[in-house]
């Protein structure tokens, strides 16, 4: 069975009641988010609606129900600027897009008790095939200065610090398993159904091609990690594992702690706390 923080159990325990059930008593007050929408909506062209975890604006009636998608990232620094930037962006080129509602939602996608291939995500943008890697290359000079929490279940585009994209689903099919969690699929190259996984890591389904044809990067290797030589693994969390290793015959309790991960009520990260931690 998977853990808690793996399912979308989160969602109805998150409530500090007795009982388990959906959370419903998120208020759909205007908030930064819908202000600064409305400035970059100046035609009012965009129709907007307000779901539960995600507000979704649709400037173009797509009929695609999967495809290439971009998720952007931030910090508790920058995302309203982000925010703006990538929203002017979009409704002036008319792509579709949806967005964390609200605040409470934004602190609980960085919780360290949220879903790792889940964690970071606060823009999704659903540009067509074949303006993708146009749309993704302005983004990258739109916010190339920009930093935020590297998304597990994708691939990070070129040397951004903001831009993932994954191949999945737009409007998904939801079935319940026998566990009656509901799960997304998509449709393979056969019209079969195909589970849209979303994993710790990226994995691009076998019938589709890259949609960008480059040369990667190498994602940096930690060198603490490659002092040492890793038997197992405590736990893992959004905010990186705990494992045990040794070097030199002695054990040690590693932790590790990802950048803009794990935020807290006081604006301080997994990586503020460790370092704290090994100061006292």
């Amino acid at each position: 069975m998977r853990k808690i923080a793996d399912s979308n159990h989160f969602q109805f325990i998150n409530n500090n009641h007795s009982y388990y059930y959906k959370n419903k008593e998120h208020v759909d007050e205007k908030n930064e988010f819908d202000v600064l929408l409305e400035l970059n909506d100046t035609h009012k062209k965009a129709v907007k609606y307000k779901g539960e975890f995600w507000n979704y604006v649709t400037l173009v009636d797509d009929k695609h129900t999967q495809g290439w998608k971009i998720h952007i990232s931030s910090t508790i620094e920058n995302y309203l600027r982000i925010f703006y930037l990538v929203s002017k962006y979009c409704i002036s080129q008319n792509i579709n897009f949806k967005y964390i509602k609200n605040m409470k939602m934004y602190r609980l996608s960085h919780d360290k008790s949220y879903s790792r291939e889940s964690a970071g995500k606060f823009i999704v943008i659903y540009p067509c095939e074949k303006s993708f890697q146009t749309v993704i290359e302005s983004l990258y000079k739109i916010l190339h200065n920009f930093k935020g929490q590297y998304i597990l279940s994708d691939k990070r585009y070129k040397d951004s610090q903001c831009i993932y994209y994954r191949y999945g689903e737009f409007y998904p099919i939801y079935v319940l398993n026998e566990l009656g969690v509901k799960e997304s699929f998509i449709l393979d190259d056969n019209n079969n159904y195909y589970k849209d996984e979303r994993l710790p890591y990226y994995k691009k389904p076998h019938w589709v091609d890259n949609i960008i044809d480059e040369l990667y990067l190498e994602e940096k290797e930690s060198l603490l990690l490659k002092e040492y030589n890793i038997t197992s693994v405590i736990n893992f969390s959004s905010t990186g594992g705990t494992y045990i290793g040794s070097k030199n015959n002695k054990e040690f309790i590693i932790k590790e702690a990802r950048a803009f991960t794990g935020l807290d009520r006081t604006n301080n990260y997994s990586k503020d706390r460790l370092l704290h931690e090994k100061k006292y």
